[in-house]
Formats: structure tokens, sequence, C-alpha cells
């Protein structure tokens, strides 16, 4: 998955339905493009986020995530959410969709304009560029496998 590749996440995200059968996990595939859309927009600044765990642990999700070549697991779920989906936000699947496609555009501006600016993951702290990179490839790589969808 590379999420710069615009064409690819469209194209990706265009097999999901309402009706997608999911492997695990309780979104529907609208929460997962409402989820993938925000985790976006804190990281294009758009949604500026706060520290939310302790620096060192923070630290460490970073190492593992980021740093090393781990992917996110089946079940893994991050403190940000509750134990059911929160509501939706878009009004239904198809904007939803829009809102991620814009919120990619959003991130290759944001860093075109500031190239050396690190806005905060909320479990993770600061990441730059290339890190948010490697993150929202997880990521998606991650929620769209929820999905049965291969990239």
């Amino acid at each position: 998955m590379d999420i710069l590749n615009y064409q690819e996440v469209k194209t990706s995200i265009q097999k999901l339905t309402t009706s997608t059968p999911r492997k695990f996990g309780k979104m529907t595939p609208q929460h997962v493009i409402e989820h993938l859309t925000f985790a976006l927009m804190f990281s294009n600044g758009e949604m500026p986020q706060k520290l939310i765990v302790s620096v060192e642990s923070a630290r460490k999700t970073k190492e593992y995530f980021v740093k090393q070549n781990n992917e996110f697991e089946p079940g893994f779920k991050t403190p940000l959410l509750g134990d059911e989906p929160p509501e939706y936000v878009f009004e239904n699947l198809e904007v939803a969709k829009e809102k991620l496609l814009k919120a990619i555009i959003g991130f290759k501006e944001y860093f075109k304009v500031y190239p050396k600016e690190k806005p905060i993951n909320p479990i993770m702290g600061h990441l730059d560029r290339e890190e948010w990179i490697i993150l929202h490839n997880k990521h998606f790589k991650h929620h769209f496998y929820q999905y049965g969808i291969e990239i």
C-alpha cells in the first residue's frame, strides 16, 4: 500500500461497499473510511492532536510500528477508540470516501508547504513526513485486510 499513490487508494476504496463482509473487528466500512480519514487529518494539519499516553509509551509504540517492520495485528485496538465504533460523521460511505481522498491530497500539500513539520500522533508522538507515510501505509493495509481488500 502506498497512500501517496492516489489512484491505488481510490481503486482500493471503491472495492469497499456497505455490504462488504469483515474478517474481524466491529467497524463498518464507513467507520473504517472515516477512521482512516481522521488519521490522515491528524497528519495534515487539519486536526492537530495532543499526546494521550506517556512519552515513554509513545516512544515504544513508535519504535514498534514505525521504526521496525511490525504490522498491526487483527484485533489491535488504539486507545483513541472506545469499545464500540463511534457515530458516523459523514452522511454516507460515498461521502466518506471522497473525504478520505481529499485528506490524502491535504497530506501531500501539507508536507510540500511544511516539509520539516512533525505533527503529533496521539499514541506515538511527533512523526515526520516519512514516519507518517510508514504509519499510514500500515494502517491502511490493516483496515483493507479487515475487509479482504488485497493491496
